[in-house]
């Protein structure tokens, strides 16, 4: 009899635990809001810093990052050729869908810069526990660089 009721009383907590979080239950997924650079080997061979500048209206802010992270190096992730930044590392309320400007700075030991990439873009702005559970969208961006933004 013991087990019957303990069995009732947790099949009773999850439900009202379901019917709390929204019509389906919300998942904990988490998210991440971050900017995913593609930089070909040969570029990579040739920065051992980054500086990554983001501007949304009048606000901006900047990162950088070494060409190589490591385990020590939190919010920065280099796999195969690209690096994904995560975008707390440049503050919070970056908003999807609104004019940004993104300058991407390549530069070598001795500090001299031998890469400079710059766009306007948008980010795109996703839900990964659907727009009933997650309060904001997080936001995120992907772009890439080439021989063309090599500076002399």
């Amino acid at each position: 009899m013991g087990r019957r009721t303990t069995t009732v009383i947790a099949s009773g907590v999850l439900m009202t635990l379901l019917s709390a979080c929204g019509q389906g239950g919300c998942s904990t997924l988490g998210g991440e809001s971050s900017i995913r650079i593609q930089v070909p080997s040969a570029i990579r061979k040739v920065v051992d810093n980054f500086r990554l500048e983001l501007c949304q209206g009048d606000r901006c802010a900047s990162v950088n990052f070494p060409g190589k992270p490591g385990s020590a190096d939190p919010g920065v992730v280099l796999e195969e050729d690209a690096y994904t930044v995560d975008v707390a590392l440049l503050g919070k309320r970056w908003q999807a869908g609104t004019d940004s400007g993104l300058t991407l700075l390549g530069f070598t030991k001795k500090g001299r810069t031998v890469l400079r990439h710059t766009e306007q873009f948008a980010f795109d702005g996703y839900y990964p526990n659907g727009k009933d559970c997650d309060k904001d969208p997080f936001v995120r961006h992907g772009t890439s660089v080439g021989g063309e933004d090599l500076v002399d």
